[in-house]
């Protein structure tokens, strides 16, 4: 992930104030958490976060509000101490021949002459750190790497984002870092963030970063973390139900629930039952179950299953799902009036993997 010297030339040179050991100290990393600058309510436009530069004509890098459907949750974001946004790697560019497998972001760190003195010796440390994750068990992840530049040789640190399998097939972000000595002749530290794309159709960059961080510090000293979750008294439970943990540690992963009802009436014809569901992911299509039960019926004092089926909804699509009502729930609705159909408390039970959720129906003929 190297970019050419004319792209250097484009960034004006940072001014960074020196602490006492004549470098500068806290975050030299501008717009760490793609707090500033708007960002996108549903993952798809793209704002590249400011301070920021595209690494190629490809990249599609944007910042995405927490709560977006289909992505980290507001909850999370809260456990993450992680603000209002989070940088995702955005969908690929729109020509379906062009399908690079990142999406990334740089920026340039500059030091003044005094600085670079300071890195004589080797007695300066790096380290680069951010939560970095991704969605659901997709094996896409974000890749945080700064190049040091100026002296002799090639000399980086890099931190991986975890797999799909190390967040547990969920979607969420865990804390990477790493450190580094700083090598004599350093003048300037490319920062870049890439979204790397591995699995699933190639319909988004699902590789999640937030929080990003690189700090210097003496040689020896213990490197800081990077800051994943809040603790202490009245810190937001992570999205994980009731008594979730908070404290050290990093915020879980969820298993986001994808689906939302279309409409909250179920038209009975032709003995079946539609159900309108909503896709909302961003990315990969939904499958899952669908359940429709009631609490009664006549001549039953317990909860009956109308009829249920299996589905697969185009990702972002709405879907009437279409149920076959079962051989006594079929003759027991036909004899209903359109009176009785509505004061039915009719419930539809979606399923996807993991993650399930419930909607309120209202029965009515077509």
């Amino acid at each position: 992930m190297r970019i050419q010297a004319a792209a250097v030339a484009l960034v004006a040179a940072l001014t960074l104030a020196a602490g006492a050991q004549g470098y500068p100290t806290g975050n030299l990393i501008l717009n760490p958490g793609a707090e500033e600058g708007p960002a996108s309510a549903d993952g798809s436009t793209i704002f590249v976060p400011p301070y920021w530069i595209p690494k190629d004509a490809y990249s599609r890098v944007t910042s995405v509000a927490y709560g977006a459907p289909g992505f980290l949750t507001a909850d999370q974001g809260a456990a993450y101490g992680g603000g209002r946004s989070f940088f995702a790697g955005g969908p690929p560019e729109a020509d379906p021949n062009i399908f690079p497998n990142e999406s990334g972001i740089y920026q340039i760190i500059d030091f003044p002459n005094s600085v670079v003195a300071e890195f004589a010796g080797g007695r300066v440390q790096a380290t680069l750190s951010g939560c970095l994750g991704g969605y659901g068990d997709q094996n896409d992840y974000a890749e945080l790497e700064a190049n040091f530049t100026g002296g002799t040789g090639i000399h980086f640190v890099r931190v991986t984002g975890p797999s799909g399998t190390e967040r547990g097939g969920r979607t969420g972000l865990l804390p990477r870092s790493g450190t580094t000595v700083v090598p004599q002749g350093t003048s300037d530290i490319l920062v870049y963030l890439t979204s790397v794309r591995t699995s699933g159709p190639q319909t988004y960059y699902d590789g999640y970063a937030d929080n990003l961080s690189l700090i210097l510090s003496p040689v020896g000293s213990v490197p800081p973390q990077p800051s994943c979750t809040v603790s202490g008294p009245g810190a937001p439970a992570a999205s994980g139900g009731p008594g979730a943990p908070v404290g050290p540690g990093p915020a879980p992963a969820v298993t986001t629930f994808l689906i939302a009802r279309g409409s909250s009436k179920a038209t009975l014809r032709s003995g079946r039952v539609g159900v309108s569901l909503t896709c909302t992911s961003h990315d990969a299509p939904c499958k899952g179950s669908l359940r429709v039960t009631v609490p009664s019926l006549p001549a039953s004092a317990s909860s009956v299953t109308l009829g249920s089926r299996s589905f697969t909804i185009a990702a972002t699509k709405t879907a009437t799902v279409s149920v076959s009502l079962r051989r006594r729930a079929k003759t027991r609705l036909a004899h209903m009036s359109a009176r009785q159909l509505r004061r039915l408390k009719a419930t539809a039970t979606v399923t996807m993997g993991a993650a399930s959720g419930r909607f309120a129906l209202r029965l009515h003929r077509g």
